[in-house]
């Protein structure tokens, strides 16, 4: 018999469109607080124009995408991600990656 008082580890969201475009408004919220009417989020948003996601916010939200998702994106996602869709198929390509809330080590420099 299992006991109910052990801690249990959230399972990570169920990548959906739908799943990610609350991420994303989520992050955009919390960047703009407060701020009167925040853009609506769609898969056609562009990240920087229509939803002023500079670098740093951009990093983040990748980060959040991954732990929610469980999944590893490629390195250059960053860099090729225009719009919500774009993430959206980064995460359908991306590979399992660690378990949510983990943080992976730093990549070593290749000499």
């Amino acid at each position: 018999m299992e006991s109910d008082s052990a801690p249990t580890t959230p399972s990570p969201a169920a990548p959906t469109v739908a799943a990610l475009i609350e991420l994303v408004a989520a992050l955009l919220a919390e960047l703009h607080a407060g701020a009167p009417g925040l853009p609506a989020v769609t898969p056609a948003s562009v990240l920087d124009r229509d939803l002023g996601l500079d670098s740093l916010a951009r990093m983040e939200l990748l980060l959040r995408i991954e732990r929610a998702f469980a999944v590893a994106l490629p390195e250059d996602s960053l860099q090729r991600a225009d719009t919500v869709a774009d993430l959206w198929l980064a995460v359908q390509r991306a590979r399992p990656g660690a378990p949510a809330g983990a943080i992976a080590p730093p990549r070593a420099a290749v000499a």
